[in-house]
């Protein structure tokens, strides 16, 4: 691969990983973070049923620690998007705010002429 073709996906991997990017829409973090819940939970559950079955001990090691990474990205993705939802309520709030108090001036101002 190229310089310029490395440099290119760099540029478009911090694009999306920027504030810009994908990790800004709640939607698609919703979408990401329940996928990996879903992963997590398939982990889980293949660990529990195979540990009783006997067919999980070749694979334990790896289903312990790929069902603790999915779990916390799922908890980790999941916690954004109730920051990125509060950080909406929060500046709606603010707006909604600055507009009742530019209201209130305009009807003070009309009210003193």
């Amino acid at each position: 691969m190229s310089r310029r073709k490395q440099s290119t996906l760099w540029q478009r991997l911090s694009f999306v990983l920027s504030k810009e990017g994908i990790w800004k829409s709640p939607d698609q973090l919703i979408a990401v973070g329940g996928l990996m819940g879903v992963i997590c939970v398939a982990h889980v559950y293949f660990l529990v049923v195979g540990t009783f079955v006997g067919e999980a001990s070749a694979y334990y090691l790896y289903l312990v620690i790929a069902a603790i990474f999915f779990g916390l990205f799922s908890a980790g993705t999941l916690l954004r998007v109730l920051v990125l939802m509060n950080r909406k309520s929060i500046n709606k709030k603010r707006k909604q705010e600055q507009t009742n108090r530019y209201t209130r001036q305009l009807e003070q101002g009309l009210h003193d002429e």
